[in-house]
């Protein structure tokens, strides 16, 4: 088809009659965890437009910075509700003896062990509560308190356009002061960049996780709980306008609007 880049796709669609075989328990955690996994790769994918090339200058780099841990701190949040989401839907199987469904997620259960144990897990659960989901100031002063770097920013820029605006003090008092507190009082470990370069690769794996655990799960109760039946497959067609390459579409941090 002319100007269209073509997508496949393969749809496996649940009846009414699938819904009453599973139970609707497990229907409503499918769709829990679709709706997750939905938000978790939008939040993917802004995270890998927002890579590459960063602004030389010095207050445009904050306001890069700004968007960058803006979009990897609410995945983080939405990463451990889903983790959440998973361990009480494993509780429930073993409270209704779904001994199969049990089984079948044992891979994915043990997968998450190392991910549960590191320490950008704690922090993000923290961070999830205090400077992401919530705003309190009194959390704030108490980052005040030896958290904050003596040379962080205590700037604010505003600019015609209020979207182009920005703060860098918030980002170093509320975000940053909470990041590193939570390691001055609940770690051992060293507070330095690493913490920061651990806790974005801790997002991807987590990431990963989550969308191999949902695909898996949902191919395995296809196969065992409805053999007889096939996925459908489609070519859809999607305007190139909408249509983005890996490293070339990058996330913009400021927008152009003609004032009039």
């Amino acid at each position: 088809m002319e100007n269209k880049k073509i997508v496949f796709l393969h749809e496996l669609k649940f009846t009414d009659r699938d819904i009453e075989k599973i139970g609707k328990d497990t229907y409503a955690f499918i769709a829990t965890f679709a709706y997750a996994i939905d938000e978790i790769s939008v939040f993917l994918k802004l995270v890998i437009q927002s890579y590459g090339d960063k602004p030389k200058d010095e207050a445009l780099l904050q306001m890069f910075a700004i968007q960058q841990n803006t979009i990897i701190r609410v995945l983080s949040a939405k990463l451990v509700e889903t983790i959440k989401l998973y361990g009480d839907y494993e509780k429930h199987l073993g409270e209704t003896g779904k001994s199969a469904y049990l089984n079948a997620l044992q891979p994915h259960t043990e997968a998450l062990e190392a991910i549960i144990r590191a320490p950008s897990f704690k922090v993000s659960q923290r961070l999830r509560n205090k400077a992401t989901n919530h705003y309190n100031f009194k959390e704030s002063l108490k980052n005040l308190d030896g958290s904050v770097s003596p040379n962080a920013s205590k700037s604010i820029f505003l600019h015609l356009s209020q979207g182009n605006s920005f703060a860098p003090l918030g980002e170093e008092v509320v975000f940053l002061g909470r990041f590193w507190r939570y390691f001055k009082e609940e770690t051992r470990l060293e507070v330095n960049m690493d913490r920061a370069h651990e806790w974005i690769e801790w997002n991807q794996s987590a990431a990963k996780w989550a969308i191999k655990t949902f695909n898996a799960f949902i191919i395995w109760l296809h196969h065992n709980e409805f053999p007889e039946q096939y996925g459908t497959k489609a070519e859809h067609y999607l305007e190139p306008e909408l249509f983005g390459e890996l490293g070339i579409n990058r996330l913009p941090i400021v927008f152009d609007i003609q004032e009039e």
